[in-house]
């Protein structure tokens, strides 16, 4: 196969077959140094954006797979065909990548869930709770950024930031209580957004329900 893809160098899919075998082989090393030639080349082939992304999967290179995922979604979007049934599962696949611990990119994990949701018809529980989550999780790392601002400044900047993402969380988790009444966790994370809002009287009343939910599991 080598010679003949040297001795035609514009063989795209001689090239991608041998990256796939390479990957299958396990010499994921050598799959990947193929990749990055192709997509110089095709920057734009969506599915090639897709190897690329389950190799990095494979790789346990998360961040770059929600990458490759997001160039997709975005050359989706520019089609003129409704190509929304592909974008969900990648937007959902990005975005528990990018909210992972290891990551922590928050507002791009936060929209893509915000996508996702828009996309479902009925909106569900997990993609709701994923998106409260992260809103709760960003705003106090905003504050903690907040403890230490350089001046006055940043630190109201910072504590307004903090208090737009708690204040996106009560939407997110009052629909999702609304929609789903056993969601404890959902009440728990309502509960935690109105307490950094200092509205203790909503705080202790979703945490109460919280906690009557989780006596009964």
């Amino acid at each position: 196969m080598d010679q003949v893809i040297e001795a035609s160098p514009e063989a795209f899919l001689l090239k991608t077959d041998k990256a796939t075998v390479l990957t299958r082989l396990g010499r994921t090393v050598e799959a990947s140094a193929l990749y990055d030639g192709l997509l110089a080349d095709h920057p734009e082939d969506t599915d090639l954006l897709i190897d690329v992304a389950r190799l990095s999967e494979e790789d346990q290179r998360f961040e770059r797979a929600a990458d490759m995922y997001m160039r997709v979604i975005d050359i989706y979007e520019t089609s003129e065909d409704d190509m929304s049934e592909e974008i969900y599962p990648l937007a959902l696949r990005a975005a528990a990548f990018l909210g992972d611990s290891s990551i922590l990119r928050y507002q791009e994990a936060i929209d893509l869930y915000g996508k996702a949701l828009r996309l479902e018809l009925l909106p569900e529980e997990n993609t709701m709770m994923q998106k409260l989550k992260l809103h709760y999780d960003y705003g106090r790392s905003l504050r903690r950024e907040a403890e230490f601002a350089d001046t006055p400044e940043i630190k109201a900047e910072q504590e307004q930031l903090a208090a737009e993402q708690f204040t996106a969380g009560t939407g997110v988790g009052n629909a999702l209580v609304n929609s789903y009444l056993e969601s404890a966790i959902g009440y728990y994370y309502l509960g935690m957004c109105y307490m950094e809002l200092g509205n203790n009287t909503d705080s202790e009343k979703n945490l109460q329900i919280y906690r009557k939910l989780e006596g009964s599991n």
